[in-house]
């Protein structure tokens, strides 16, 4: 069984890295012009992914 209360804590973990990773990508000012270019829609949610996880911390 996956998602419950037995893979919580490695699942929470997994987020923070991922939510992590986002939020250093972001950071270079390369990537965003990429994806901004190519990608908008994708740029957008990983924004939105990074506030709304940054907010709840």
């Amino acid at each position: 069984m996956h998602g419950g209360r037995e893979t919580y804590g490695t699942d929470h973990l997994d987020l923070a890295l991922a939510v992590g990773y986002l939020s250093k990508l972001l950071r270079n000012g390369m990537v965003v012009s990429h994806l901004a270019k190519h990608f908008r829609e994708l740029l957008f949610e990983f924004q939105r992914s990074t506030e709304v996880e940054a907010s709840a911390a």
